[in-house]
């Protein structure tokens, strides 16, 4: 398979004729003759279309990647399995060793649908600064965004805007905030804790967003697009395992990307590992991080990790000033969890211990949750 238009190559299995997709050292993964086309379509679009190249690079990962969290199994048969994707699914048979795609069901617009779905959108303000959202297939703008819990697309186009001005002072948005959303929803603060974990600890792959914006990244990687990220918030953690999953190939040029965290709630540190390890730049703001938010700064560590970064970006005087601050953020906490404990010890002497120290922690932080929302610059 591929864009060189050579015939395809065949294997007979139980007298039907299957055409090879894929040749691997893992499993080959072949579909039925008549749906060659289909699939080489997929190919072709995956090179300009961040939804089919999504949905090729999970359909080729199951030459080596068709068990766990990632694959239902049927009950009646193992041979016979259904991988999830985002907008529908693929039924296979693993068959002496290869895997056979038996029936491949998507809805390529079902983020168009009723409420903006996940993906990706250009946003451009309107009359009475009203934001209009159009769902596109690739970057094309300079400025783009990840976005972290938000009631809803309309909801997110509205806080956007501000990070992306506060990261990026030298290339402010103009007067139609035009800039690209890789919109992300979440079902609630329980949802969005699981996916924030799932994608941070790269459990089973990480959360389908993150293959999607993985898709998107590369899709600007291949063109060369100079983009200016801005990622906010849980949108940190998607970033994180999106960047995970990019091809490193030297096809690929990353360095023409600049990321930009704003009020993150996975450690900055370990995330820009991965930003440095594919060459992507920091921008000059490197991170925002709201110094009265426990989850932000004592939670994801980065009361420690910010004066890192600074660090590395060259200026020594404000890592300092940032670090001191910070360590008495940190002892701050810790004496008002102390002395929490020490109040209600009488009533909560029946509590598990992990509770007292609990109550202390959300009681410093009931204000950060909404202060994620905004920009609050307390770096000392």
């Amino acid at each position: 398979m591929g864009t060189s238009n050579s015939s395809p190559a065949f294997k007979i299995i139980n007298g039907s004729k299957w055409a090879y997709l894929k040749r691997s050292t893992g499993r080959n993964v072949l579909c039925q003759e008549d749906a060659y086309d289909l699939f080489e379509k997929i190919e072709k679009k995956s090179r300009v279309d961040f939804q089919s190249l999504y949905v090729h690079k999970q359909l080729m990962g199951l030459s080596s990647n068709t068990g766990g969290f990632n694959n239902l199994i049927n009950r009646f048969s193992a041979h016979k399995r259904k991988l999830k994707l985002e907008g529908g699914e693929v039924e296979y048979l693993i068959y002496d060793g290869d895997v056979l795609l038996t029936r491949l069901s998507i809805d390529w617009d079902h983020h168009k649908k009723k409420k903006a779905g996940m993906g990706l959108y250009t946003i451009r303000k309107g009359d009475r600064n009203s934001f209009s959202a159009d769902p596109v297939k690739k970057i094309t703008t300079i400025h783009a965004a990840v976005n972290g819990i938000a009631k809803n697309i309309e909801d997110a186009t509205e806080f956007m805007p501000d990070f992306i001005n506060y990261g990026y002072p030298e290339s402010q948005l103009d007067s139609k905030a035009l800039h690209t959303l890789f919109y992300n929803p979440y079902n609630g603060r329980i949802d969005a804790d699981w996916k924030c974990m799932q994608d941070s600890s790269g459990i089973a792959g990480g959360t389908q967003a993150a293959k999607k914006l993985a898709a998107v990244i590369e899709i600007a990687a291949r063109e060369k697009r100079a983009i200016n990220w801005t990622i906010h918030e849980r949108g940190c953690a998607i970033f994180k395992q999106a960047l995970r999953l990019v091809n490193p190939s030297p096809q690929y040029d990353y360095s023409t990307q600049t990321v930009f965290y704003a009020n993150s709630l996975v450690n900055v540190e370990l995330i820009d590992q991965h930003r440095e390890r594919l060459g992507m730049k920091l921008s000059a703001g490197g991170a925002l991080v709201n110094g009265f938010s426990v989850h932000q700064g004592l939670v994801a560590g980065n009361w420690v990790s910010e004066p890192a970064l600074i660090w590395k970006m060259g200026n020594k005087g404000k890592a300092m000033s940032v670090a001191g601050a910070r360590g008495k953020k940190i002892t701050g906490v810790a004496t008002a969890s102390l002395a929490t404990k020490a109040v209600v010890l009488p009533a909560l002497a029946g509590a598990a211990p992990w509770a007292m120290g609990l109550i202390a922690l959300l009681g410093t932080n009931l204000f950060a949750q909404y202060s994620n929302r905004g920009i609050i610059n307390n770096n000392g």
